[in-house]
């Protein structure tokens, strides 16, 4: 009987390690695949460089300011609709906070995206990255950072809709 007490306490610890494993590697995910993006660029594919690097990052200044309206936009919505039964799905789960956190890091990831496009869309971009690869390689990782943690928002709010 003792063993099986101390077995079941042992289940539960390892099972509230696991969650808590879980919802830290949600929280950091962007940043961990931003990393991993950033150092496999450098380390293996610095010869990778775009050939239009003006036309992508006219092309990623956009995309990044749709995806921060957007992403500001749901997050207000969040904000302001604390009857909806999205909202109350949230906050019974204990998950509001974090929701907003997230829509909190994935515009400013996007944000920092437009910006260091921006910063390399007013520079000669091409010789730059001749001569400093791993400028592009941290571009990369920022990109991917945003990336992902757009698609983290939208992922985790279309499986509370789908709920």
């Amino acid at each position: 009987m003792g063993t099986m007490r101390a077995q079941s306490s042992a289940f539960l610890v390892v099972t509230k390690l696991a969650r808590k494993l879980t919802a830290l590697a949600e929280q950091i995910a962007p940043l961990i695949i931003g990393l991993i993006v950033f150092f496999v660029h450098y380390r293996f594919a610095t010869t990778w460089l775009p050939k239009e690097a003006n036309d992508l990052l006219s092309n990623t200044i956009n995309l990044s300011g749709i995806a921060v309206g957007f992403l500001a936009t749901g997050q207000a919505l969040l904000c302001s609709l604390s009857d909806n039964f999205v909202v109350k799905i949230l906050k019974e789960h204990k998950r509001f906070d974090h929701m907003l956190r997230y829509f909190t890091w994935a515009i400013f990831l996007c944000l920092l995206l437009a910006l260091s496009s921006l910063a390399g869309y007013a520079i000669d971009v091409s010789a730059v990255l001749i001569q400093k690869p791993y400028l592009f390689s941290l571009w990369l990782g920022i990109f991917a950072a945003a990336a992902t943690a757009t698609l983290r928002v939208l992922i985790l709010f279309s499986m509370i809709l789908h709920r």
